[in-house]
């Protein structure tokens, strides 16, 4: 809501987020609360990707609902399936279309923000989670979508420079990340400390291009904590990458004994396809830096976590 204000209201973006080109185009960069256009976008992701999911559970089960109820204990909070009830017609397509409309309202504002790099990652998250379901249409899908976003304006002028290699902020990245290379050799295996890159970092940069972080996540990592914690980093999330594989196939989630059972393992993969959204981002940003989507991630960390936990596997 605070994004599609700033549209609305014409809030002004900092130079630095637009070439000069473009801000003749591109009056205003929606950032909501996060401060960074960006991060906001990649907030976006890991709602898209909730909603996605969903909206394939309610194609995948139409009339279906799970009823919930608490034991009727003092000391025992646990939720156990009840029964299984049906929506009634006008429920079930109030449900849908509520999913379907938050689901554009999400994609609206993830343009606005006139992020590339969650573009992409957006296009290959949703090509990927839907594809399936299209079977051999997905090909002929994903080439109109394609030429639906080639006329949007926005579009046209944030990826042209791009994907000429003309665009100035992608050489600016890319000069960063020289300078980052040439600390990470100085501090290869353990780093220059945790935080210090504003203060290492001037010391290798190339010509005037200052930066206060890296503009990619692992090299950040790399520098400021050192080879094994990059190997490390990666290591704790590997269980996490390789669950969320089952969302991507066209079976979904495989069906468990018990409702809430199935439940749990939906939400442990789904909690793990946005952490998945998180890591490919870092590819593009450091949005560590932001303690805000920060804690969103180890938050949603926490809860994939605690979805494995013994004591609901055996409920």
């Amino acid at each position: 809501i605070i994004g599609f204000w700033q549209q609305i209201s014409q809030v002004p973006t900092p130079a630095g987020w637009l070439s000069n080109a473009q801000m003749n185009w591109i009056k205003v960069r929606s950032y909501s609360v996060f401060g960074n256009p960006n991060i906001f976008a990649l907030y976006l992701l890991g709602i898209l990707s909730i909603i996605s999911d969903l909206l394939i559970e309610s194609y995948r089960y139409p009339k279906t609902a799970i009823c919930f109820w608490r034991k009727q204990s003092s000391s025992d909070f646990f939720l156990y399936p009840m029964k299984k009830s049906r929506f009634s017609g006008y429920g079930r397509w109030i449900y849908s279309a509520s999913l379907i409309l938050i689901f554009l309202a999400v994609l609206i504002a993830l343009y606005f923000t006139y992020s590339r790099g969650a573009w992409f990652l957006g296009i290959i998250f949703l090509g990927l989670r839907f594809g399936p379901y299209f079977g051999q249409r997905r090909w002929m899908i994903l080439g109109i979508t394609f030429l639906f976003l080639g006329t949007l304006r926005g579009f046209q002028i944030r990826m042209g420079p791009l994907l000429s290699l003309t665009d100035s902020s992608l050489w600016y990245r890319v000069r960063i990340w020289q300078g980052v290379f040439r600390a990470i050799f100085d501090h290869l295996l353990w780093g220059s400390g945790p935080g210090s890159f504003p203060w290492i970092y001037p010391w290798y940069q190339i010509g005037t291009v200052a930066s206060l972080h890296a503009h990619q996540l692992y090299l950040q990592i790399w520098l400021e904590n050192g080879f094994f914690s990059l190997i490390a980093f990666f290591g704790l999330f590997r269980k996490m990458i390789v669950s969320s594989w089952p969302i991507f196939g066209c079976k979904g989630v495989p069906a468990q004994k018990g409702y809430f059972a199935t439940t749990i393992l939906q939400t442990s993969i789904s909690l793990a396809a946005i952490i998945l959204l998180y890591l490919g981002y870092g590819l593009a940003e450091t949005w560590t830096q932001n303690q805000l989507i920060g804690g969103y991630f180890w938050f949603f960390c926490g809860l994939w976590i605690s979805s494995q936990g013994k004591e609901i596997a055996r409920a």
